[in-house]
């Protein structure tokens, strides 16, 4: 399989006509990180051409491959696509390794970067928070709880977007908002949603998730803007921990 050598491509789109190798190279790292959960439908075709900066025959080719190596399944049909199979039969290690292990700097960089935005949306949620959008915020907390609750961790992925989504809401900052979205894109190509860890992962990285959760929104509600960031600077370390320890890196 062709290694892609440039690391400058490492959180930016591939460049014009990549190989089918560096594709399903991106892919098999969403899945492995946890952007697109078992059982959950890809984006379509045009959708990550178009985040991948590629052309959909260079896509249409890696999910061919992919499906072929048993990570996906085809279903046909209105609600039909590419969905990720339930069991992970091909390594996937070192497609993480080449997509993220390169350059441990950038990625350290690129998710503190992550993790200043998503703490200044707290922070300025705190300043500027309405008693209705801190009743978003709590709906979303629920939500959350009650996934992590009952082991779902689509439901808990899909919580945790709109617990954040709430947040940053709050802020009332709509740039702000775009910033994070574009910084989250970098790392996820499931973004909004957060990558969310192997299988392995999921019940640990979930309860250390709700604590923070309920430390960030009782920080918010109660207006200690130097809490909110702080508390949500660490909590977006998640993310980091997550690839770090995919990579094997202690």
């Amino acid at each position: 399989m062709t290694v892609v050598s440039d690391p400058s491509h490492r959180f930016s789109p591939l460049p014009d006509n990549p190989k089918v190798a560096a594709i399903v190279d991106r892919l098999v790292t969403a899945i492995a990180a946890g952007d697109f959960l078992p059982g959950t439908r890809l984006p379509s075709e045009r959708a990550l051409a178009e985040s991948l900066a590629v052309g959909r025959n260079t896509v249409r080719s890696a999910l061919k491959e992919l499906t072929d190596q048993g990570l996906l399944e085809t279903r046909r049909g209105r609600n039909g696509g590419a969905f990720v199979a339930q069991g992970q039969p091909i390594a996937l290690r070192d497609s993480v390794v080449r997509i993220f292990g390169t350059d441990l700097g950038k990625l350290e960089a690129t998710i503190d970067a992550i993790a200043l935005g998503y703490s200044l949306a707290a922070e300025t949620a705190a300043l500027r928070g309405k008693p209705e959008d801190f009743e978003r915020i709590s709906v979303a907390l629920g939500s959350f709880h009650d996934a992590v609750a009952t082991g779902d961790a689509r439901a808990a992925q899909l919580a945790d977007g709109k617990f954040h989504h709430a947040i940053i809401e709050s802020a009332k900052q709509p740039m702000l908002h775009d910033i994070i979205r574009d910084l989250d894109r970098k790392i996820s190509l499931g973004a909004p949603l957060h990558i969310w860890g192997s299988i392995e992962q999921h019940e640990p990285m979930q309860r250390r998730a709700l604590e923070d959760h309920i430390a960030i929104f009782e920080a918010i509600r109660s207006r200690d803007r130097q809490a909110a960031f702080d508390l949500s600077y660490e909590h977006s370390k998640i993310d980091l921990d997550i690839i770090l320890e995919l990579l094997q890196v202690k």
